[in-house]
């Protein structure tokens, strides 16, 4: 798909239809939006299965949150669609939580996956602005408003206040993965979401991925995902 029109990736001389969505680089409005744009296409013509060619290491967490709700919202209106997760090189993160809405995902052989959690990274230059004699000055509503500035020092409040949103996003991310992968061994639950990444082998093994295939080989089984080891 190229957002709300389809251009021949390779004909066959098969009846059924499979749509290749790219989903690639960091995940944004712009990336959302293009997402929502080919799945309102293909809700007039819905194929026989869609691919999710995933390449990201993730990016925004609410564009991420919508790209899964965007694919979920399909396979409701449209069962008898497979939807496959093909990753590229990395699915990671964001990239992941959207697998999360495929009916089978599968890996390439260099394939790095899982960072299964929420980030929220900040800096502080007051310390070398005190250095030097320059002071910065804001204007406030309230005591939080600044929080994460790189302006200033962040006060055990407002760390506190910025923790809740990443365990929230956090909890979120993680229901998503739970709901919807149920291959997952809860014996190993604690580090298949602690953030780590993984190889394709070792996502097979934690439940992560389904299959350890190429892309060629998704779109020939997306109709009928096999179980394929190496």
């Amino acid at each position: 798909t190229a957002g709300g029109s389809e251009a021949e990736y390779r004909a066959g001389e098969g009846d059924e239809r499979v749509v290749i969505v790219p989903i690639e680089g960091g995940i944004d409005d712009e990336m959302e939006d293009y997402v929502w744009r080919s799945f309102k296409a293909l809700d007039k013509a819905p194929p026989e299965a869609i691919v999710l060619r995933i390449n990201s290491g993730g990016g925004g967490v609410t564009a991420s949150d919508q790209i899964w709700h965007t694919i979920s919202q399909f396979k409701d209106k449209h069962p008898d669609t497979t939807i496959v997760a093909s990753f590229g090189g990395v699915a990671a993160s964001g990239g992941y939580y959207i697998a999360c809405a495929a009916d089978h995902v599968v890996a390439y052989p260099s394939t790095v996956t899982g960072s299964i959690g929420v980030v929220f990274q900040t800096l502080s230059v007051k310390p070398a602005l005190d250095r030097i004699g320059i002071e910065a000055e804001a204007l406030v509503s309230g005591p939080n408003k600044a929080a994460g500035s790189p302006l200033e020092t962040l006060e055990p409040t407002q760390r506190e206040i910025l923790q809740g949103l990443v365990d929230r996003f956090y909890a979120d991310f993680v229901a998503v993965v739970r709901e919807n992968r149920t291959s997952i061994d809860p014996d190993t639950w604690d580090v298949v979401t602690d953030g780590r990444v993984f190889t394709r082998r070792r996502a097979y093994d934690l439940g992560l991925v389904d299959s350890l295939v190429a892309i060629r080989d998704g779109l020939t089984t997306a109709t009928q995902p096999p179980n394929v080891k190496p």
